[in-house]
């Protein structure tokens, strides 16, 4: 469950990719006054990238099921901003098939003066793509007060006394379980068990931990996991893509005591 100012964060990195856009719908209008359609094309296959991104991360981010608020009235209010911005993303990716649908007619027409319809449906449809990004960000904004003033504090995860116990190369518990927790996971004591602790994320199932456990297969159970359950986590203040986590930078940071991002 991320924080609001997590929350925000996320938003900041939201807002910065429809800078993006809107500076490459503005390049690509320019490109169809001038005839320009082969990088209209480019153009276009960018800013298609730059949705995906900006989807991707706001979808990952915003679990509407996790959101925690003081009642039910302000969660009907939250998921309501929430489906709009879904819309709006639905909406875009409808428009940019069609503007690309039209830039190919173009290009195979290859007359100019025959393909006057397309070149004002492409104009068209730049327009209303930055009307959607101007509603998106009004709509980011509005998500973003309600959050701050519905959303319930998060406690802390308590982290468990684990001084003076290692794996077999040297990677103590303890900095074992400061990465987990900067994954989005924590650890818990397993009384009873064949094993003295667990490692959980939740919705997976949980890995055993002791000073026996080999480390490779921690490396890889924990790589692997993140990996199916997570797109994006924060780092120091900076929005980082679990792809750029590899397990390298997880075994250094094993030996850290922090997460690192090593290529």
């Amino acid at each position: 469950m991320l924080s609001y100012i997590e929350l925000r964060e996320i938003i900041k990195e939201i807002y910065k990719r429809i800078k993006y856009i809107k500076k490459f719908l503005n390049v690509s209008d320019r490109d169809i006054l001038i005839d320009h359609f082969v990088e209209l094309r480019r153009h276009f296959k960018i800013i298609n990238q730059l949705l995906d991104d900006m989807q991707l991360l706001f979808f990952e981010s915003f679990k509407i099921e996790e959101i925690q608020v003081a009642n039910e009235k302000e969660r009907i209010k939250i998921e309501k901003l929430f489906y709009v911005v879904k819309k709006e993303f639905w909406n875009i990716k409808i428009l940019i098939k069609k503007a690309i649908g039209y830039n190919e007619d173009i290009l195979k027409i290859r007359v100019i003066n025959q393909v006057r319809k397309q070149k004002n449906e492409l104009i068209k449809i730049i327009r209303s793509i930055d009307s959607n990004m101007n509603r998106i960000r009004k709509i980011l904004d509005k998500l973003l007060d309600y959050m701050k003033e519905y959303m319930t504090t998060v406690e802390p995860i308590s982290k468990i006394d684990m001084l003076h116990k290692a794996l077999s190369n040297g990677w103590k518990l303890s900095n074992i379980q400061n990465v987990v927790i900067e994954l989005g996971g924590f650890i818990k004591e397993n009384p009873g068990g064949q094993h003295p602790y667990k490692i959980v994320f939740v919705g997976n199932r949980p890995i055993p931990l002791a000073t026996s456990t080999p480390p490779e297969l921690l490396l890889n159970e924990i790589y692997n996991i993140t990996r199916r359950i997570k797109k994006y986590i924060r780092i120091d203040g900076r929005i980082i893509r679990i792809s750029d986590i590899t397990k390298r930078g997880i075994r250094n940071s094993f030996y850290a005591g922090r997460l690192l991002v090593v290529s």
